[in-house]
């Protein structure tokens, strides 16, 4: 097993900083939904969004840090591309959200003009810096690698509070634009009966040790020769080579994949949002109790 042990390490997502604290540094606090324009910040030609003026430092493109310079156009062709620029570039951010944006919430509707209201949102919910799939079949998955699509909903499901906040994308005129949020009970998602399971899974300890295979198979790359290990790990094995499992609010991403709500299996993978390293999760559902049954790093 200790090869496994060096193998596992080598697959671990690296750790992602904080964009609220490092691409958002000209502000210290947020307006809340509904909250007022910031009217003392000034600058000879803002840009504008609704009623507000959004201010940025002036600079060249050269003189800013990599991930805040314009996009190129190729950015739009595949929609894993655009999610990681418009996450990290606040002025990517402001240009592909459309305005007014519409919240919806218990079947009432609310617009909201103001860029403040609107960013504290997606951001006080899509904060790690990773994302999940989850989906009922391997063969719909793999056609869906973010290209060649024109809907995506991205859900920041909180696994604590049993809140979901599922945000729109549409790709209009070969741009994709952010445009509306709905927010419901993720009782009432889709996926409603496994995320009610994974709520416990990831945060109890001694409740996923009861759901963990006796023996579950384990396929991870080499770092070293880059050639596959395949093997077995106990429970015991399993805190120490899979200790990053998603948790709190877990951001999947839907690109239509279907969710056969009477599945007896479902899949979970973990992408590393900034270098595309994964992580493949597979449950099971027997005598009425979900059971992770293997894991890919």
């Amino acid at each position: 097993m200790a090869a496994f042990a060096s193998a596992i390490t080598a697959c671990k997502d690296k750790p992602q900083t904080d964009n609220e604290e490092t691409q958002y540094t000209d502000e210290t606090a947020f307006a809340g939904i509904g909250g007022t324009p910031d009217s003392t910040t000034q600058a000879d030609n803002p840009e504008r969004v609704g009623e507000e003026e959004i201010v940025f430092e002036d600079s060249t493109d050269a003189a800013e840090p990599e991930d805040q310079r314009t996009p190129p156009e190729a950015v739009d062709a595949n929609f894993n591309d655009f999610l990681y620029a418009y996450n990290v570039n606040r002025r990517f951010f402001v240009d592909r959200t459309t305005f007014p944006f519409e919240v919806e919430k218990n079947g009432k509707s609310e617009k909201l003009h103001n860029y403040k209201a609107v960013r504290n949102l997606y951001h006080q919910t899509i904060t790690p810096g990773y994302y999940t799939l989850l989906y009922t079949s391997t063969g719909c998955i793999d056609e869906m690698d973010g290209e060649g699509l024109d809907k995506v909903s991205v859900e920041a499901h909180d696994l604590e509070t049993g809140l979901t906040n599922a945000f729109r994308f549409t790709l209009d005129g070969g741009k994709w634009h952010m445009h509306a949020c709905e927010q419901y009970a993720t009782a009432n998602d889709r996926a409603a009966s496994f995320l009610t399971f994974y709520a416990q899974f990831a945060n109890n300890a001694e409740y996923r040790r009861e759901h963990l295979a006796p023996l579950m198979e384990t396929y991870i790359m080499d770092d070293e020769t880059g050639e596959p290990i395949e093997g077995v790990i106990t429970p015991e094995q399993f805190e120490m080579f899979f200790p990053e499992l998603p948790h709190g609010t877990i951001v999947n991403i839907n690109y239509g994949q279907p969710i056969d709500q009477h599945t007896n299996t479902m899949y979970m993978r973990k992408c590393n949002l900034m270098n595309g390293e994964q992580t493949n999760f597979t449950f099971s559902l027997e005598n009425g109790e979900w059971t992770l049954v293997s894991c890919e790093g």
